[in-house]
């Protein structure tokens, strides 16, 4: 593809080694790598090069066509074709050609790299539409599957490519393109639906053997079954003295431990597992996936496959950050071919079996999505969608109602954390209208908002901070961050804004992000980075405080106690200070929770408007000293906080 001067000389050089046989070689301009290659392999194409060097496609050349580059690129590819079966130079920069492209395809205007098959699909289609001898494009109708079902199956593949013809006649269709068979059959009614499908070129994978060998690695996530001294649920309802009260001999007495196994959870001792699969080269890696999610019990779509990524280990540094080599990993591609594992470097890994490809096992690492809705959420949720419902079954509450009173019983609960992850925006919602302003006096940070703009624009939000105006009070504003804008978009409001409803609680017609934050953990000690890396997710709508709880929560999978060592009752003592410090802040959060939602309604919240909800005046400084006293007192026994 991008070939140095074979006689030494730059761009342009004069003798080409082979000048009867198109030995001119192209420089690269930038990561223009892919670029040539695909070039070199058309201008070898016989007939595709004979239509060019004859001037045959100046009779063809199509400027009008939509579809096309006004010819341009066809243009500027007979130039260099030309030029490269010259026999007059050694190499080439093709320039011209290149900034014919840029302007044509966008894509390619930059020094990225780019995948070549790709831009030879995008060069095929330019040339086919620049050459096509229709100028007018008719109307075809589809073949008609009666008669396709009763006809000789040559004669349809044939009257599909006149059709096809009657639309696009060009160089292209004629000497590249070729038809594939498809053929659908319904699992239910068993009717077949035959058709033929044009195409340019084909992906026609050589594995060296059929069949591969994967072994993977599971990190689960944390719960009470598997970090059960961590993460126990002890009491229905914790008292009320755990908040006000702490010595460390509640980390050195043994807690009652919840091992009520849910339905469908793994043994209460999984954390990490591993796994050997049997695949074909030619399946998906999502096949794969999906091989595993039935093999270990966790649903496909709560997995991510990863493949591995070595960073070489520091010469300085501790002695264990030299044995435990800091390890990245890197999500796969599930539409991807089995075939293409054995590119990722594993070929030397420990389990193969030297230069025989039929001993070889690839590494995966595969993690558990960190999140788990509740059971009875999720039914509600279905229940929603079926319409199973009905006015008198709720109580004659509104459906946002009843959901809202659902998220609030289960917020706080023993099991939030350890077995379940709540998603809470419904009281997001009410909470964003219990602290809406009146006043400019009503200002607060981290008040949750949407912004409703013209253009029927509608864009979640955080006030990020209060402007106050000492002058004038009334024209004090807020300075609000909108989610997933970088912050160079924030804006300014006034008290006008929020009460010409053109700023709106949060959730009012923003529709809630059913993808979860996803947020990778590391592992470091004095400035180096060691071990393997994992993955936690967040709901989008958690505070900070239920987020340091779920990482907390998450961490306990890397306490492992071992009573046989001279650690294992120091470690004991950790799994207990993780616990006791999820459980202030979750008690905590909650607490605030409540006290900003107690003035509403239990009923009938969300038929009310914004004006008429009674305003919480609630301040949490209170809450945010408390925690922040109760966290000190246990940090010294976390051991991530020595």
């Amino acid at each position: 593809g991008s070939a140095v001067a074979l006689n030494g000389e730059g761009s342009g050089g004069k003798g080409s080694p082979f000048p009867n046989y198109g030995a001119t070689g192209l420089m690269n301009l930038g990561n223009s790598c892919y670029i040539n290659s695909a070039l070199q392999c058309m201008v070898y194409l016989p007939m595709l090069r004979s239509y060019i060097l004859s001037g045959q496609y100046l009779s063809n050349l199509n400027s009008e066509n939509p579809l096309g580059t006004g010819g341009k690129i066809l243009l500027e590819f007979a130039e260099l074709t030309k030029q490269m079966w010259a026999g007059k130079y050694a190499n080439k920069a093709p320039q011209r050609f290149r900034g014919a492209l840029s302007k044509a395809r966008n894509k390619y205007a930059t020094t990225e790299q780019q995948d070549a098959q790709e831009f030879l699909a995008d060069m095929l289609d330019a040339l086919h539409e620049d050459s096509n001898k229709v100028k007018k494009k008719p109307m075809v109708p589809p073949l008609d599957d009666d008669w396709v079902e009763k006809t000789a199956l040559h004669r349809v593949g044939l009257e599909a490519w006149r059709r096809y013809l009657r639309r696009d006649r060009s160089v292209i269709a004629s000497t590249i393109m070729g038809q594939t068979l498809n053929r659908v059959t319904c699992p239910v009614c068993h009717h077949t639906s035959t058709s033929f499908d044009p195409f340019s070129m084909l992906s026609v994978p050589v594995p060296a053997f059929e069949k591969m060998m994967v072994r993977c690695k599971i990190l689960r996530r944390a719960t009470s079954l598997n970090c059960p001294r961590a993460l126990c649920i002890q009491s229905l309802v914790r008292p009320k003295q755990d908040l006000d009260t702490f010595s460390k001999s509640d980390l050195e007495s043994d807690i009652d431990m919840d091992l009520d196994a849910d339905p469908d959870a793994a043994p209460p001792s999984a954390i990490l597992e591993q796994y050997i699969v049997e695949v074909s080269r030619l399946s998906e890696i999502g096949v794969l996936k999906a091989s595993l999610a039935e093999m270990c019990g966790i649903s496909a779509g709560a997995l991510l496959l990863c493949e591995a990524e070595t960073t070489p280990t520091p010469s300085e540094g501790a002695a264990f950050i030299r044995q435990n080599p800091f390890v990245t990993y890197i999500p796969v591609n599930e539409a991807r071919p089995c075939a293409e594992l054995s590119q990722l470097g594993n070929e030397g890994a420990e389990g193969s079996q030297g230069d025989d490809p039929d001993g070889m096992v690839i590494e995966l690492m595969a993690f558990e999505l960190t999140l788990k809705e509740w059971p009875s959420v999720q039914v509600f949720a279905q229940d929603l969608i079926n319409g199973s419902f009905s006015t008198k079954s709720l109580n004659g509450m509104d459906l946002e109602d009843a959901r809202f009173l659902l998220e609030k019983q289960l917020y706080g609960h023993r099991k939030e954390c350890r077995r379940f992850d709540l998603r809470p925006e419904r009281i997001i919602n009410m909470m964003s209208k219990c602290l809406w302003p009146r006043t400019t006096a009503d200002f607060r940070r981290g008040l949750r908002i949407e912004y409703l703009g013209d253009r029927n624009q509608k864009l979640p939000g955080t006030v990020i901070d209060v402007l106050v105006n000492e002058d004038n009070p009334d024209k004090t504003k807020v300075l609000v961050h909108f989610d997933h804008l970088a912050s160079k978009w924030a804006e300014k409001f006034t008290l006008d804004d929020f009460l010409q409803k053109k700023i709106a609680p949060l959730y009012t017609k923003v529709t809630p992000r059913a993808i979860p934050i996803e947020g990778t953990l590391y592992h470091r000690h004095s400035g180096h980075y060691f071990g393997n890396t994992s993955f936690l997710h967040f709901h989008n709508e958690w505070s900070m405080a239920r987020a340091g709880a779920h990482i907390m929560a998450q961490a306990a999978r890397f306490l492992h106690e071992d009573q046989s060592t001279s650690g294992g009752h120091w470690i004991a003592t950790c799994q207990r200070a993780l616990g006791k410090a999820i459980d202030i802040i979750l008690d905590i959060d909650k607490a605030y929770v409540d006290r900003v939602l107690r003035d509403c309604d239990d009923k009938f919240v969300y038929k009310k408007p914004n004006d008429q909800i009674k305003k919480s005046t609630y301040d949490a400084s209170s809450l945010n000293d408390l925690l922040e006293k109760k966290m000190t007192e246990i940090f010294t026994f976390l051991p991530f906080c020595n």
